[in-house]
C-alpha cells in the first residue's frame, strides 16, 4: 500500500547465536535467527526507544492521516483497534470453532488472525472491514483493527455504529475493559528513522 523508505535496526542488534556444530539457533517473532544475549539486550533497547517515541495513540493525529489513493504518500501505517496476544488471537479461534485440526503449529497464529478476521466481519456486517498486523508493544502483539490511517477516510462510521463494532471485537477477543488506540505496525515501527530521545 505505502512505499516507506526504512532505516536497518543499529548494527549490535543483528549479533546471531549458534549451536554447538556451527548452525544458528531459530529465532522468534521478530527475528529468524535468535540473537546473541548482547544483541537481544541491544534490541530491547531500540525496541523500548520506539515505543518511548511512537507510543500508541487515543486519537489519529492529522499529520498521520494517510491518502490510500495517494501512491507518493509514505506516512508509516498506523492500526485503530486492540491488540492481543498470540494466545488469546488462537484461544479465541478455538473457542468460536474456526480452527480446522490439521492446522500446523508453525501457521496456527497466522491461520487464526485470517479466521478471525472473516468471522468479525460476517457479525459486524457489510461495509465493515477488519484489519490486522503486529504491533509496536514490548511483549510481542497483534492488533486487530477497525480502520488505518490510509482507510478510515472512506471506512469510518458513525459513532453508534463504530462503538457497536468495537464492543463486539473486543467481547469475541475477551479483552475486557481495554480501550481501542491507534498502533504503529511492529516493523514500521522499529525501522523507521528515530530522532534522537530528548534530554
Amino acid at each position: 500500500m505505502t512505499s516507506i523508505a526504512l532505516r536497518a535496526l543499529p548494527a549490535d542488534c543483528y549479533e546471531i547465536a549458534f549451536d554447538e556444530t556451527g548452525w544458528p539457533l531459530s529465532g522468534d517473532e521478530d527475528t529468524e535467527y535468535k540473537r546473541t544475549e548482547r544483541s537481544q539486550a541491544a534490541f530491547e533497547e531500540w525496541l523500548r526507544k520506539c515505543i518511548f517515541m511512537k507510543p500508541p495513540m487515543d486519537q489519529l493525529n492529522p499529520k498521520h492521516e494517510g491518502n490510500y489513493f495517494d501512491k507518493s504518500c509514505t506516512l508509516p501505517t498506523l492500526y485503530f483497534g486492540f491488540v492481543a496476544s498470540p494466545d488469546e488471537i488462537i484461544n479465541c479461534a478455538k473457542a468460536n470453532g474456526l480452527l480446522e485440526d490439521e492446522v500446523d503449529e508453525g501457521w496456527m497464529v497466522s491461520w487464526s488472525l485470517c479466521v478471525l478476521k472473516e468471522h468479525l466481519e460476517d457479525i459486524c456486517g457489510i461495509g465493515v472491514q477488519i484489519h490486522y498486523t503486529d504491533a509496536l508493544t514490548e511483549s510481542y502483539k497483534y492488533v486487530i483493527a477497525m480502520y488505518t490511517n490510509y482507510t478510515v477516510g472512506g471506512e469510518k462510521l458513525v459513532e453508534e455504529d463504530e462503538r457497536e463494532v468495537l464492543d463486539i471485537i473486543r467481547d469475541t477477543l475477551k479483552l475486557g475493559s481495554q480501550l481501542p488506540k491507534w498502533w504503529w505496525n511492529r516493523e514500521e515501527g522499529l525501522n523507521q528513522y528515530i530522532p534522537p530521545l530528548p534530554l
